[in-house]
């Protein structure tokens, strides 16, 4: 699901052949294998994937973005993930700044002609105060 998602890669490269590897088991996790005698470089998953630089399972990660998603509070989603405070807000910032990468990379127009758009301020923190200053 992952890879039909574009979150995981659907190929690997072996980084010191450049074979194609191959999935393959280690210790029960999915891994990239390289099928070359020789060879034999095992590869991440997670390499070169949204998930690279995390050290959590992607069903703990997956959980973290739904719960992200449906904007349930940090301490809620730390509770039922069974991970730290710490973690779920550092999840919950990432989530944030992939959004704000794309809608900054992709804007979009809201409102318009005879359309109204009340934006509280209170939402822009001190990037607004900072810009207004």
């Amino acid at each position: 699901w992952l890879m039909a998602k574009g979150l995981l890669a659907s190929s690997a490269d072996c980084p010191k052949c450049g074979a194609s590897c191959r999935m393959a088991k280690h210790k029960g996790s999915p891994i990239w294998r390289c099928p070359r005698k020789g060879c034999q470089t095992r590869v991440s998953q997670k390499a070169g994937s949204f998930f690279s630089r995390t050290k959590l399972s992607f069903a703990v990660a997956l959980k973290l973005m739904f719960h992200w998603t449906r904007q349930h509070r940090v301490t809620e989603t730390a509770k039922d993930v069974g991970v730290t405070q710490k973690v779920a807000i550092d999840w919950y910032n990432f989530c944030r700044d992939i959004c704000e990468e794309h809608f900054l990379t992709n804007p979009i127009t809201i409102g318009g002609p005879g359309k109204t758009v009340e934006i509280d301020e209170s939402k822009f923190g001190k990037f607004y105060l900072q810009l207004i200053s």
